[in-house]
């Protein structure tokens, strides 16, 4: 694993604190109310869960899952043919 230096660290806070100044300037030119935002998505969560129905996962996200499990029998195998 290589190490990051000062100047590459620097560049990173400042991509960070980019992202937020144009988050903050969306937020001013559409008037978007987080507050409201956050009520609408819990009303959704609500409203599917009292359903009984969840948003189909995405199949990216599925794939994922599969790899990790994949890697993870990969790595007990290994540890059990090497164990001592």
């Amino acid at each position: 694993m290589s190490k990051l230096n000062k100047k590459d660290v620097l560049a990173w806070i400042e991509g960070f604190e980019a992202a937020r100044e144009v988050e903050r300037q969306l937020v001013q030119k559409e008037h978007w109310d987080r507050d409201r935002s956050v009520r609408l998505a819990l009303s959704l969560i609500a409203a599917c869960r009292s359903q009984g129905v969840w948003p189909k996962q995405d199949v990216a996200d599925v794939r994922r899952a599969r790899e990790v499990e994949e890697v993870r029998n990969r790595w007990n195998d290994l540890r059990k043919a090497y164990a001592k």
